[in-house]
């Protein structure tokens, strides 16, 4: 892979982190926003977070609101960085500058070499400060997984707490999964049955056509060899 080929790989990959950041916030944010009227039933405390969801006896809260600020503004770095990034590196893959062509010096450099003409190769500076770059990078990574984890474990969270309050509101206790577990069993012994019936019924039509069949057949030859005796006398 060439510096070209690898300039366009980190392009790609940056631009497409920006746009599944902002699409993640934007989806994050629609939902609690949809949201936080109902969920925010709290007196002292901002609770209309879908994260990390409450039943209470009464009703169901939301979590802090202080999570899905975090949840949707931790993204904030990483959109401007992968953006910053994204145009840098599009610039250098699509900006192209010969760097693999040669150059002559000027003149007052040939009469420094004795009248020699000396062709070298141009090349990119390269960057000396890798450090600040990788701390960084290490900090963004760890506010990511930071921000998958919030994300991932406050949703689970919310949607156990509301299967919980489901349940105390029907006053469910799993007889309903029972009884449709029983109805589709119930079902399809009925389809086997009707199956085993259709089959039968067959059967016995084919058996009833062979055994109409069986005298005329005799009688037909009866018949037959009842005229033939009849010719020969």
């Amino acid at each position: 892979m060439n510096s070209k080929q690898a300039e366009i790989w980190l392009a790609v990959l940056y631009i497409g982190s920006m746009i599944f950041s902002v699409t993640s916030v934007i989806s994050l944010v629609t939902t609690w926003q949809n949201w936080v009227v109902t969920l925010d039933g709290c007196i002292d405390v901002d609770c209309g977070c879908i994260l990390y969801g409450i039943n209470t006896f009464r009703t169901f809260l939301g979590g802090d609101e202080k999570l899905c600020h975090f949840a949707a503004y931790a993204l904030t770095p990483i959109i401007i960085i992968s953006l910053c990034l994204g145009a840098y590196h599009g610039y250098r893959c699509c900006i192209h500058k010969n760097l693999n062509e040669p150059k002559q010096i000027n003149g007052g450099q040939i009469r420094n070499h004795n009248g020699y003409v000396v062709v070298h190769i141009k090349k990119r500076v390269t960057f000396k400060r890798w450090m600040p770059i990788g701390f960084l990078a290490a900090l963004v990574c760890c506010l990511s997984l930071a921000h998958a984890v919030v994300i991932t474990d406050g949703y689970y969270k919310t949607c156990e707490q509301y299967r919980r309050n489901l349940i105390q509101l029907l006053g469910s206790r799993g007889r309903e999964i029972l009884d449709e577990r029983e109805k589709r069993k119930r079902e399809k012994q009925d389809s086997q049955a009707w199956r085993r019936a259709g089959k039968v019924a067959v059967q016995n039509r084919t058996e009833g056509i062979h055994s109409r069949t069986l005298p005329l057949e005799a009688e037909t030859q009866r018949s037959t060899h009842k005229s033939g005796n009849e010719r020969k006398c």
